[in-house]
C-alpha cells in the first residue's frame, strides 16, 4: 500500500501463504481505517514509512510476522501477535544499512502466542549497531529447583 489511506469495511483475511499487507512510502504519514475484520491471520504485516503507520480501524490487525523497518506505529495496541496456536511468531525491527533507526510500536501490541515459539529480532542499523538513544533488551532466565 503506497497511498495514504487503507480503509477495511469488509473482511480481510491471509488464508494464503505467505500473505502479506506492506505500509511502504518514503513521505507519507499512512493510516489503516475502516469498520472491517481482519479474520485469519496475514502471514506478514511490513511497515517502511518513515512518516509512520496509524491503527484506525475497529478490529485488532492478527498477523504472524511484523516487520518494523521504519516509522512508529500509532496504536501498536491493535496489533495481535499470533493465532494462540502452535505457530511460529516473530517482530523483526529495522533493516540491514539504515541511516536512521528501525520502526517502533507506540504501545505494546496484544500477543497471542499459543505454543509456537517467538523471535524478535533487530536487523543492523548503519555501522551495524542499534542507535545508541535506542534500549536494549537484556535476556535472562531462570531454573525451577
Amino acid at each position: 500500500m503506497t497511498g495514504a489511506t487503507f480503509t477495511n469495511n469488509g473482511t480481510l483475511t491471509g488464508t494464503s501463504a505467505g500473505s502479506t499487507l506492506a505500509f511502504v512510502s518514503e513521505t507519507l504519514a499512512q493510516t489503516w481505517s475502516g469498520t472491517g475484520a481482519v479474520t485469519s491471520p496475514l502471514d506478514g504485516l511490513t511497515v517502511d514509512s518513515p512518516s509512520g503507520l496509524t491503527l484506525g480501524g475497529t478490529a485488532n490487525v492478527v498477523t504472524l510476522n511484523a516487520r518494523l523497518l521504519r516509522g512508529t506505529v500509532t496504536n501498536g495496541n491493535k496489533l495481535t501477535l499470533g493465532t494462540g496456536g502452535p505457530a511460529a511468531v516473530q517482530t523483526v525491527i529495522g533493516k540491514t544499512g539504515l541511516a536512521t533507526a528501525g520502526g517502533s510500536l507506540d504501545a505494546a501490541p496484544t500477543f497471542n502466542l499459543g505454543t509456537g515459539a517467538y523471535t524478535l529480532s533487530y536487523q543492523p542499523e548503519g555501522a551495524g549497531a542499534p542507535p545508541a538513544s535506542r534500549s536494549r533488551l537484556r535476556a535472562a532466565s531462570r531454573t525451577s529447583p
